[in-house]
């Protein structure tokens, strides 16, 4: 049983929430209604993942998540936002925050992000540190048509660089989380060109455009092809595809239009907040992102 603790103030809100998480049986919640009760709550049984609003009285959302990262660096924390507070989120995760939900979304995306996060993060917590004398380290993989394998690769990426000891377990959970929303927007984005904001407009014409699209081979048969290479000083991933390269553009964009709102918006803030560079050739249709390492 996963102990899932949820911090918001609004009543009403934490209702909700609750409901949403609770019809998932190996979710148990608990409720506070502010960041303070949510430390004290924290010091008598700390949770497995915490929930929390950001706009709350006496410790915000944005105070919980730096006070978390010092007291407890292996709890991941994703943020529930409101419409216009992405400017805030983003200093969250850049604070230490696992990753976002936005409130108009949780119905939807709120269950599958708290398992994703805690996938990643459980696994990180269980492996030794035998390659950390290797000095360079690289993989390449194909992942034509197989969404269901970006949340493997995210791990099998964290896995390794949790091998050769760079970054901490909360920079490798971030970056995790940053390269599968990477993945699906280029597959959902890119190569099935379907656009970023049906999804939220029109769930019934998103899921008839997706079958269609994900049995047509004119759109399923492009490839992705996603390569890393890390050292003890720099972490750099690219990813080709075969399709519209305009949500990758964005990302790239993202260094002169630092928050956007949206799905796709939500890969733009993650790679902003967890990367250092983004650049996107539209000729290759590559996008290269990078990560500096600091050294220990």
């Amino acid at each position: 049983m996963t102990d899932v603790l949820l911090v918001e103030d609004s009543q009403t809100d934490r209702r909700l929430l609750a409901g949403v998480l609770g019809m998932d049986a190996q979710l148990r919640v608990r409720t506070v209604t502010n960041g303070v009760e949510a430390l004290l709550a924290m010091k008598n049984q700390r949770p497995d993942v915490v929930l929390t609003d950001l706009q709350m009285p006496e410790m915000d959302g944005l105070q919980l998540v730096a006070a978390i990262r010092d007291r407890y660096p292996i709890v991941p924390v994703i943020l529930i936002t409101s419409e216009g507070s992405e400017e805030t989120a983003v200093k969250a995760l850049e604070a230490g925050a696992a990753s976002y939900v936005p409130k108009r979304s949780v119905a939807d995306m709120l269950v599958r992000t708290v398992h994703g996060v805690l996938e990643l993060a459980t696994r990180r917590q269980s492996l030794n540190r035998v390659g950390q004398k290797i000095e360079r380290w690289s993989c390449a993989a194909d992942l034509n048509g197989e969404p269901e394998m970006f949340p493997a690769f995210a791990e099998y990426m964290c896995t390794s660089l949790e091998q050769i000891g760079v970054l901490n377990a909360n920079q490798r959970l971030q970056v995790g989380v940053a390269i599968e929303q990477v993945l699906e927007d280029t597959f959902f984005h890119c190569n099935l060109e379907i656009d970023a904001g049906l999804r939220a407009s029109d769930p019934a014409a998103y899921m008839r455009l997706l079958d269609q699209r994900s049995g047509d081979p004119a759109y399923r048969d492009r490839r992705i092809r996603i390569s890393v290479t890390v050292s003890h000083q720099l972490l750099e991933v690219t990813v080709q595809h075969d399709g519209c390269g305009a949500a990758l553009a964005e990302i790239a964009r993202a260094q002169t239009v630092p928050q956007m709102t949206g799905v796709t918006g939500r890969g733009i803030n993650l790679i902003n907040s967890f990367m250092d560079s983004a650049v996107y050739d539209d000729k290759q249709k590559l996008l290269t992102i990078s990560k500096r390492i600091a050294p220990n």
